[in-house]
């Protein structure tokens, strides 16, 4: 269940730690209000999302990049090409994090 599976993944995070945080990835929530993204914007902060799906006409945002601290986010974008719209369902989002 994705809702186990986020709990466990925030036990890996030291809340603490001035370290720098990334967690991306594909996580199919559909409900914005939804437990799963309010545990994680309860960590990482929200993140403006960016609609990658449908790839031929993005309506949803199933897919997420966070940063801690969120500071660190310079920029996060779709890339939404010709070539992206066919290889993948989902379009692929792009980051710059200061490092």
């Amino acid at each position: 269940e994705r809702r186990h599976q986020v709990r466990h993944l925030l036990t890996l995070f030291d809340p603490d730690s001035d370290d720098i945080a990334i967690l991306m990835g594909d996580l199919n929530e559909w409900f914005l209000w939804g437990r799963i993204l309010r545990w994680l914007h309860a960590y990482f902060q929200p993140v403006p999302a960016k609609a990658t799906y449908p790839a031929r006409c993005p309506l949803f945002a199933l897919d997420r990049i966070w940063v801690r601290p969120h500071n660190k986010l310079i920029s996060l974008q779709v890339h939404n090409s010709k070539m992206a719209r066919s290889a993948s369902d989902h379009l692929p989002l792009k980051a710059v994090i200061r490092l």
